[in-house]
């Protein structure tokens, strides 16, 4: 849950995958990914998004998607499926290093 101190209008929502570090294990595919992602604004809003397994080092930018919630003071986020980790070792995590929001006036 990511809760906002005042009320925002979030246009857009955007998703650096993978993890941040720089250890050997924190290499874009040793960790599990997001896939698809269901979001819960505070004024009811809801979204299903199918997440693309780009490699945020090679890409550079966040992926964005289109959202409409107006006047919200949190969102949560719930993965509902993960890209696997390329490593065979059971993974209990999922590897987000960024959320960004786009808000509108």
């Amino acid at each position: 849950k990511i809760s906002f101190q005042d009320p925002v209008n979030i246009e857009e929502i955007g998703f650096d995958s993978g993890a941040s570090g720089t250890a050997a294990a924190d290499n874009f595919v040793n960790q599990p990914r997001p896939h698809q992602v269901h979001l819960l604004f505070s004024d009811g809003v809801t979204k299903d998004l199918m997440l693309r397994d780009d490699n945020p080092s090679v890409v550079k930018n966040a992926q964005f998607y289109a959202v409409d919630a107006k006047n919200v003071t949190f969102v949560e986020i719930f993965i509902d499926s993960t890209y696997p980790a390329a490593t065979l070792s059971p993974v209990s995590s999922v590897a987000i290093s960024e959320v960004e929001f786009k808000t509108k006036d």
